[in-house]
């Protein structure tokens, strides 16, 4: 398998063991990161038993890649500014386009094969996509950290569990009517108080349509459901596509 061209996804959210390997298979020259700067997280923490009988857990070590770039994000101004970094990210343009400020002289690093690589803090990919925004508004926001879309695909396979006979199948065959997804913004403004939206909502049918189905598939094959039917309008995996052609 050493010969298998290989690309791997990354973004914000791939944190700890993630970036681990991504580092790992980039220093190593072993194939391509594709994506957006990942989390930063690379401590290594061990929970120690007190007498009273809670836990302390103390930060005994650091993560850092073949090359020697330290994983973990910084947090040297205060802790505040530590957990704002996601949001930081979007607001100063880092989720479009490469941020020039991080790729300092002083944080990069040289793979065997040649390749220049940075470090402090994340995993930066070889190849950035930027984030896909197509379709998203409030609304979506809205219900997507609520409990509608779980809710009601929950609701909608009770007696259709053996109706398709595999992912597949699932994939080809089922496609979210505007009779379904008028059923789930009822659904969503009365059962998860999600108020409906009618300018967002034309804005966003089709990612609701997406989403829909893609938790539709993940309550009848779990996270390997979802994955399959999301992957197919995904902008990272179409750009991860590119690379290995």
């Amino acid at each position: 398998m050493e010969d298998v061209e290989l690309a791997i996804i990354i973004n914000s959210n791939s944190a700890s063991a993630s970036e681990i390997l991504a580092g790992a298979i980039q220093d190593n020259d072993r194939g391509t990161i594709v994506g957006r700067r990942s989390f930063g997280k690379g401590l290594v923490q061990e929970d120690l038993m007190l007498r009273d009988g809670s836990n302390l857990r103390l930060t005994i070590a650091r993560y850092y890649t073949p090359t020697g770039r330290c994983i973990q994000k910084s947090y040297q101004d205060n802790i505040e500014d530590y957990y704002k970094d996601q949001m930081n990210r979007y607001e100063n343009g880092e989720m479009y386009k490469v941020d020039s400020t991080l790729l300092v002289d002083s944080l990069k690093y040289t793979t065997p094969g040649g390749k220049t690589v940075y470090g402090g803090g994340g995993i930066m990919p070889d190849v950035f996509v930027s984030m896909d925004t197509l379709g998203t508004s409030w609304y979506f926001t809205h219900l997507r950290y609520s409990s509608a879309f779980t809710t009601f695909a929950f609701d909608f396979v009770t007696d259709k569990r053996t109706k398709w006979r595999s992912v597949k199948a699932f994939n080809r065959e089922f496609n979210v009517t505007d009779e379904i997804l008028e059923q789930f913004v009822e659904f969503a403004e009365k059962e998860a108080k999600v108020e409906r939206n009618e300018e967002e909502l034309k804005i966003s049918k089709e990612l609701i349509k997406q989403t829909i189905k893609g938790e539709i598939a993940r309550q009848l094959w779990v996270e390997q459901g979802y994955y399959q039917v999301r992957i197919k309008n995904d902008v990272d995996v179409k750009a991860a596509i590119k690379v290995l052609k």
